[in-house]
């Protein structure tokens, strides 16, 4: 009886352990640092590839980051530094598209295409589905009574 309820009683102290350890930094402001990595994040490497400025450890992406921490420390929001990346590297340099615009297509797209296919696969369960009733005719058990004499008789 105790091994039937340990596994879930396992998982429930995880995932409410890693509820409480996510949820205690909630109520305090992210420092200025924490700001920095969060924006570096979201900016790819000019000079490496597949990698943001936050994981590089390139001179020129250690070069943005130390800028991008003293334009946050300087007091500028989040925006406003992402926006000065932009006008310095381009808009090529996030490694998010924006969410409006077109670059909303991105993110919209996905969830379009999963609801119409979930859509197009609950007609075609409705469309397999037998019609008619599912008990048998007369005919269906006369059938059935003359195919049991047959191989009775045989």
């Amino acid at each position: 009886m105790i091994r039937r309820w340990a596994l879930p009683a396992v998982l429930l102290i995880v995932i409410v352990g890693a509820l409480g350890f996510s949820a205690r930094d909630i109520g305090r402001p992210p420092t200025a640092e924490e700001r920095a990595q969060s924006i570096a994040s979201r900016v790819k490497c000019p000079v490496c590839n597949g990698l943001s400025v936050q994981q590089s450890e390139a001179g020129l992406a250690r070069t943005i980051y130390a800028e991008i921490l003293r334009q946050v420390q300087s007091g500028r929001s989040d925006a406003q530094v992402t926006q000065y990346i932009v006008d310095t590297y381009g808009r090529e340099q996030l490694t998010r598209p924006d969410a409006s615009g077109i670059g909303s297509i991105v993110w919209i797209a996905p969830v379009v295409l999963v609801v119409l296919s979930l859509a197009g696969l609950a007609a075609a369960f409705r469309r397999w589905r037998p019609s008619g009733s599912r008990t048998p005719s007369d005919a269906d058990r006369a059938l059935v009574q003359r195919a049991l004499r047959r191989e009775g008789g045989s």
